[in-house]
């Protein structure tokens, strides 16, 4: 019965990879707050984009376009609230 011995050999390349991948994702961890908020900025970006472009078209001014995007937003974001949220929250106290 012949017996094979199996050798690994792992390269200096592919230490160096593997200490540089760890580095990557523990940079990733540690900046995680300042990752998050770039995601976060570039879909709300993404989101205003086509009505800023819109308004633009309409020949307004794009910095004024996205002013008023946003205070749209605002202004629906807090009619939301007062008119559907605070009702509900005080009419389901009542019940």
């Amino acid at each position: 019965m012949e017996r094979f011995e199996n050798v690994i050999q792992i390269s200096a390349g592919t230490i160096i990879k593997t200490v540089l991948i760890l580095l990557l994702f523990w940079t990733i961890f540690f900046l995680k707050n300042l990752v998050l908020i770039i995601l976060m900025s570039i879909v709300i970006a993404s989101a205003v984009e086509p009505a800023a472009q819109w308004l633009s078209r309409r020949k307004i001014p794009r910095l004024l376009a996205v002013i008023l995007v946003y205070l749209s937003l605002a202004v629906a974001l807090i009619c939301v609230v007062y008119f559907l949220v605070l009702p509900l929250l005080s009419e389901s106290g009542d019940f």
